[in-house]
Parts: structure tokens; sequence; C-alpha cells
């Protein structure tokens, strides 16, 4: 692969083109003002050749680690028109010349290796195989991105589709084998119950009927379904990138019918329908582990019933395709769940959480593994390796060379967790538990790890912000926000260690008295705070603290908000009294925050604003215990209220 060009300041999209299909690439910086057309004539002089190929554009989205793709581009449009932003990736292709020809590959490259030396590094985001439909052939990838078989011919660098489904529990040796040529391991035979052969074939073929491409990435037909497969191992290991790279995703829904799919998503229309939730969300598709990662990396995906037909998008929820608006709905409906309008769509509020639709929905990946432990794993360790590579993970046996070592699910929790902590201290905190973990478990998330669904309007755009700058921060990418320059700073050190007995999360960084932060708020005009406590069962704390900020934020409007797993059973204290000195006195345990970071926004025309995040803790037996997070947003530093003192501290919590 030749070089990539030096470093840019990332203060505006940069343009990754890629010319021909031999990874030649280069890096043109850009405006969120330049038109397509201005893209092509920069593109064009810095190669010194005409344009006369094609050309189509892929904005690549990493805050999300998500991916648009648009074809069929307006050459007067503006790149700010189809959404890009400061700091966004633009790849550009361009194919169908003799451009490619010309450009000499240094003889160290990878594409002039023998086919026995390629490893992963090689691949790149491309696929080790692709299943090519017209022959139904497994094809292996070649140096130069070319994909062919034993016999006949290569393609060079094809688009291909992805396709999410499930069949890991159906397994059925007596039952008809899919017949998949070139394959090294015998293809799996699945249940006639969940799909059939014939199923299985058409579903393929209007997969390249709806994608117009012979390629398809399957796994049955593209992963070394060995149990000893080295190359299986780590090609699990690449799902992400495998369906990054796909033109279009297609999900397979295999107990439905078109009339089985949602219509509308009008209150009215769900209220009388809320039957079609129910049994979309018990469809075996929802109980895999793998399809949490292939539905969340994908932006767009088309659904598919069990013919294989394309269902179509939900009316009244904006654009998208079939599974966006149907995510889109599961969300509202959780929402309406509270309202007499839609009263019917409680009964489904269970499954939407079980799903993990809300999860995929929100675009906050850190309660993703959440959702993962609630789903039902053939093998337990696929809680792990089936959301891993969302963050860019490669843990156990899928990491370059440990494919021979084995893993239980402990220890790969154990690597999962500590690299969310170090990699995301901030994000990864910003959760709720809604059952209560065993000791030494409450550090990171876990099966309990749910999203705060419900909060109040002016915290929305603001947490969901925060979230996608501390993944740009990991990243070190750059952290321009389209409303202005916004910018996330980590203002504290966490470290799993090992205690004696267990592994804990170690912080240092400064912590003041939650009572004094409490206290301090309602004096102020200028300070919003927002209080999520985690569930508890029996805590007198817990208790005292959800009723003391329920009565102040029913006091004093638009200062505090408070957000528990279930706010009915809260009640507030009566009167009004000092409820940081009651705090300290009925509770001789410290109640403390820890500033885990600051967000600020920077406005031309008006003062700066600052958003801290803190995680909630609770002193015991020399240990601290989480007790849920909190952001208080402030336009003068809350740092300056003489009641709030900031000291320096380092702790383990649980």
């Amino acid at each position: 692969m030749l070089p990539v060009s030096s470093e840019l300041t990332r203060s505006t999209p940069v343009v990754e083109y890629v010319i021909g299909k031999r990874q030649y690439r280069s890096l043109l910086e850009v405006t969120s003002t330049s038109t397509i057309r201005g893209v092509k004539k920069k593109i064009e002089d810095k190669i010194d050749k005409p344009m006369r190929y094609k050309f189509y554009v892929k904005i690549l989205l990493t805050w999300s680690f998500r991916q648009l793709t648009w074809t069929g581009l307006q050459e007067n449009r503006s790149l700010d028109d189809y959404g890009v932003r400061n700091g966004d990736t633009v790849r550009a292709i361009l194919t169908r010349t003799s451009v490619t020809r010309e450009l000499a590959l240094d003889e160290s490259s990878p594409w002039r290796k023998d086919v026995s030396e390629i490893s992963d590094r090689d691949t790149g985001d491309w696929p080790r195989r692709l299943l090519h439909i017209p022959t139904m052939k497994s094809l292996t990838w070649r140096p130069g991105n070319r994909y062919g078989g034993k016999e006949g011919p290569e393609y060079e660098a094809p688009e291909y589709a992805a396709l999410s489904y499930t069949w890991g529990k159906y397994r059925d040796e007596t039952a008809e084998p899919i017949s998949i040529g070139e394959t090294e391991w015998p293809v799996p035979r699945i249940e006639p119950t969940h799909f059939t052969v014939h199923d299985f074939r058409r579903v393929i073929n209007r997969i390249r009927r709806y994608s117009g491409t012979d390629f398809l990435w399957l796994d049955v037909a593209c992963v070394n379904q060995g149990p000893d497969s080295d190359e299986g191992r780590l090609e699990v290991g690449r799902q992400a990138a495998i369906f990054r790279r796909a033109e279009k995703t297609y999900i397979w829904f295999t107990t439905l019918s078109e009339k089985d799919w949602p219509k509308s998503a009008d209150p009215d229309y769900l209220q009388q329908n809320i039957g079609l939730f129910e049994k979309i969300l018990n469809d075996p598709w929802f109980g895999s582990v793998w399809t949490l990662q292939e539905a969340y990396i994908p932006a767009y995906s088309y659904v598919l019933d069990r013919a294989g037909s394309k269902l179509p998008e939900i009316s009244g929820c904006g654009d998208g395709t079939s599974f966006k608006t149907f995510t889109r709905t599961c969300t509202w409906l959780n929402h309406y769940s509270d309202t007499p309008r839609v009263s019917a769509a409680r009964d489904v509020v269970p499954l939407l959480r079980k799903s993990g639709i809300l999860a995929i929905d929100s675009g906050n990946p850190f309660i993703l593994y959440g959702a993962a432990a609630r789903r039902r794993a053939t093998n337990k360790n696929d809680r792990i390796y089936g959301i891993q590579q969302i963050f860019g993970f490669q843990l156990g046996n899928t990491a370059p060379n440990k494919q021979t070592q084995q893993y239980d699910v402990n220890e790969l929790e154990i690597q999962f967790t500590q690299e969310l902590l170090k990699n995301y201290p901030v994000g990864s905190q910003m959760h709720v538990f809604a059952g209560s973990p065993n000791f030494g478990r409450g550090w990171h998330a876990n099966e309990f790890s749910e999203l705060p669904d419900k909060l109040p309007a002016r915290f929305i755009d603001i947490f969901e912000e925060i979230l996608r700058l501390d993944i740009r921060r990991s990243q070190n990418q750059d952290q321009q926000n389209r409303r202005g320059l916004s910018h996330l700073q980590c203002l504290c050190k966490f470290e799993p260690r090992q205690t004696e007995s267990y592994i804990l999360g170690h912080f240092s960084g400064q912590m003041c008295a939650f009572p004094d932060l409490l206290e301090a708020v309602p004096e102020s005009s200028k300070v919003e705070l927002l209080v999520a406590l985690d569930y508890h069962k029996d805590s007198e704390v817990l208790a005292d603290l959800e009723s003391s900020v329920k009565y102040l934020e029913e006091n004093t409007r638009r200062y505090i908000s408070l957000y528990t797993h279930d706010r009915r059973r809260v009640v507030s204290n009566p009167g009004g009294f000092a409820f940081g000195k009651r705090l300290k006195n009925r509770h001789k345990c410290r109640l403390a925050v820890l500033k885990l970071g600051v967000h600020t926004r920077s406005r031309e025309r008006s003062h700066d604003v600052s958003t801290f995040i803190g995680l909630m803790l609770m002193q015991e037996s020399g240990y601290w215990r989480r007790l849920g997070f909190c952001l208080w947003r402030v336009w003068h530093p809350v740092e300056d209220y003489d009641k709030i003192q900031w000291t320096e501290e380092e702790g383990y919590f649980t």
C-alpha cells in the first residue's frame, strides 16, 4: 500500500481518495462547503489525470463507528448538504479507469506477496472470502484485493453485500445440506423449521437482485466453521470491518411475513397493533449476540422476511431504511409507555429492553454489553466476541497470535472492561444499573447496565454529544461539532488493579462532597443538575438521595432533574430543609462526586457553556461504592462556590 500523506489538522473534513481497486490512497483537505464537483477537481489536479471513470463517495462518520453511503451524488451539492461535518472523513472511490495501470506499486507492497504470506494487515478491511452468488462458490482473497477460485476468473475488489441472520441454535445434522462450493469445511445443516435450503437460496438470490452485486458476505460461506480453525477465529475478529465495507447490509427475520410488519408510527395505529412488535421482537434474530454488532455498525440496513422480500419503511418515522425506522419506532414506543394514548406499549417494554433494540437505536455503544448479556448465547464467550469490534477491540483468541489460547467468559469480561475503562473513562460510566451487581463488578458496565432513556429534553443533546466526543477523544480525532467547537476533557485517571481477591477500578482525581453540590445548585440560576441513580433494593442512603433530589426537582423546576430506574417508587420528602446537612447528619458515610470530565461548547455570541460529568460514590469499608452519575451544566465555574471544596483523592470503587 502506498503511504498516506502527512497528517492534516482535522479542523475540516478530510477526503481519502482510493483510485482503482489497488488501494492507492492519499488525503486531501477540503471544507464542508466544497461541492462534489470541487472534490473531483481536487483529486484530478492531484493525480494530473482527467476524470473518465465512475466516482462515488462514502461518508465515514467515525464518531459513531458507522458508515453512510450515497451514490448518484449531485455535483453542485456541497459536502455539508450530505451531512459531512468538520472532522468527518470522506472516502472517494474512483473506478473504471486506466489510471490504475499507470500507478506503480512498490516492490515491498503486500500486494506482491504470495497468498500464503498474506496477513490480516495485508487484507485490511477486506473479507478473506466472499460468496460469488451466480456460481455459489466461496472465493478466496488474493493480493490486489482480487477474489477467485481454484479455476475460473478473478474479480478485482468487487462490491459486496452482507447478511445478518442467526442459525447457531438450530443445527440439525440430519437436515438437507446447503451446497456451497470451494469451502474447506462442512457447511452447517439447519433445522428446516428455522429455514430450509430453498429459503436460504431464495434470500441469497433476492439480495443479489436488490443490491445489484454478485457478491455476498455471510458467515457459513465466508468464515471457516471448523472448530479448530485459526483462520475462522481471526475472521470473527474482523467482522465489524467487513460490515462497514459492505455496500448494503440486510437483516433476515426468518419467522416474519410482510403482514407481520408495522405500517405506521402513528400512536393510534401503534395502540391497535402492538402485537406486531411482540411477534417481531420474539424472532430468533433478537436472541443472537452476534446480531447486536451486525445491526449496530451499519448506519442503514434493510429487513427481509422469511421469503426474502424486502420490507418497507415504517411511515411517520422520517427518512431511513426499514430497520432504521423500526428501531426508531421502538424507541418511541418506550417513551409512549407512560402515556394513556399508547398504553398498550407497556406490554412490550420488557421485550424492548431485553432485545437490545433500544441500545441499537440509541447510538450508545457502552450499554450494548448489558444488552448482550441479556441475550442467550450458545457460547457465553460470544457475549464479548459478539460486540468487541464496535469498540475496535480484538480480545481473547481473536487477537493476532492468540488463536490457540483458550479463555473463559470471566477472563474475556476482564479484558473487555479493562479496555473500556482505559479507552473510554467518561462514556463507559454514563449508564445506570437496573439491578444490583455483585461486589467487584460495579466499576464497569455489566449485564445490568442500561441507558437513562427518559432524560429531560434539555439534557438529551448534551448527553449524546458527550458520548460521541469521548469516542473521538479516545481515537485522537478532532472534536469539532456542527453547533460550534465542542471539546471533552478527561479530568481523572482510571485503571483496573488486582487486589487480594478482586480486580477493582482504581481512580485518582478531584472529589467533593455530594451534599455540598446538591445544596449549591438551587442557589444559582446559572447551574443545572441531572442526577442519574443506580437501582437499589434496600439501600437507605440511595432512598434518601432519591427522595431529596426529587423534592428539589419539584421545587426548583428547571435546575435539578432526577433519573431512576423506576420513578414511580420515589417519594419526595415533605417540607423544605437543608438536604445537604440532613444527608451528612443522617448518614455517617461519605457521599462524594468524582469529576470524570468536562464538556465545553464555545459560542461566538454568548458565554461558553461547560457541562461536568461526575461519578457518584459512597465510601464504605475502605472502598467506594458506585451510586450513579451526574451532570451539571454551568455558565460559570461551579468550583467558585464557597461551599464546595474540591480535593485530590484516590481509591478503589466497586
